[in-house]
């Protein structure tokens, strides 16, 4: 004997066993349309803690070493440069000739040890040409 499916909501019988337990119908109408494709009974579950202050992302702050990807000094090379520029900020001046720029990323980090360390110590700021320079002499 085949069993019958029906809508939670309306009573209505489905063709096969929905995941939401609703037909199209009701499923569309009684999810928010800001939600996107989500369960209605899902949606209705979770609803008071996606807004606002009582959102727990909001209250816990996921970084540095509480974050789950966090990697310590196994961190990659792009990923160590953006943790630089976060935590010291952007820099604007070259610690080398003294130039001052305001366009992006023409006065960069720099890894004084050429271990890159996730030390913040381990940074000076230069202009493009300095950089240049400094790494080139220091691979010498």
């Amino acid at each position: 004997m085949k069993k019958i499916y029906t809508c939670k909501e309306c009573g209505r019988e489905l063709a096969r066993k929905r995941p939401t337990g609703y037909c199209n119908a009701c499923k569309n109408r009684l999810m928010p349309a800001w939600l996107g494709k989500k369960r209605p009974d899902a949606v209705w579950q979770h609803l008071p803690h996606c807004t606002g202050k009582d959102n727990i992302f909001s209250q816990i702050k996921f970084k540095g070493v509480a974050h789950a990807n966090w990697k310590g000094d196994d961190v990659g090379y792009q990923a160590l440069h953006t943790w630089v520029a976060r935590e010291l900020g952007r820099p604007n001046m070259c610690e080398s000739c003294g130039r001052v720029e305001d366009r992006p990323y023409f006065i960069q980090w720099a890894n004084k040890s050429g271990k890159y360390l996730r030390e913040l110590s381990d940074w000076i700021r230069l202009c493009a040409r300095c950089h240049y320079h400094y790494d080139r002499d220091y691979e010498a």
